[in-house]
């Protein structure tokens, strides 16, 4: 059954006729999504989604904590980090933002990130094509983007962890 409660504010200025516009835009290099970013880490998600409701705004946000394994750009963030994403579901008061990137417990990811407004708590950068799964194909660890498709290098191959950790540092530019 439909809620206009649930269904929140946006759903209300569509009803009422008001016009809303649509952003596209092209894929980024990872190198470059890296130099736009405070910190690429990789890790290990270690526990969530808790909700929150967002003060200032009275919306929901959902929070992710990752155990990092590797920081391979940006000020030293410690062994853990707390993530967060708009959206979410808080009682009758829920909703979700087209774009943002779904994190699973125990998925080993990289991730592009910035600092927030909250103190310890970092926010994806560019929503989904800010986060990259590490998953075994063919026997292989290669890293996948946002998209589901792998991260490929200038000659054709899948990166692997290694080489994609090198690329945000600038170490390689395969």
């Amino acid at each position: 059954m439909f809620s206009w409660r649930k269904a929140g504010f946006l759903a209300g200025l569509f009803v009422l006729g008001a016009s809303a516009n649509a952003t596209t835009f092209g894929p980024i290099p990872v190198y470059e999504q890296a130099r736009g970013s405070q910190y690429y880490v990789r890790g290990q998600v270690a526990s969530g989604p808790t909700v929150s409701m967002e003060q200032r705004l009275g919306r929901p946000y959902t929070y992710w904590t990752l155990q990092l394994s590797d920081q391979p750009l940006g000020e030293p963030l410690g062994s853990i980090v707390s993530i967060r994403q708009p959206g979410g579901e808080i009682g009758e008061l829920g909703y979700h933002v087209a774009g943002t990137a779904d994190f699973v417990i125990g998925e080993e990811v990289f991730v592009a990130l910035r600092d927030t407004d909250e103190p310890g708590v970092k926010e994806v950068v560019g929503l989904a094509s800010g986060k990259y799964r590490v998953q075994v194909k063919e026997g292989k660890s290669v890293v996948m983007s946002g998209l589901g498709l792998p991260v490929i290098a200038r000659d054709g191959s899948s990166l692997g962890p290694e080489e994609f950790s090198a690329l945000q540092i600038g170490r390689a530019h395969v």
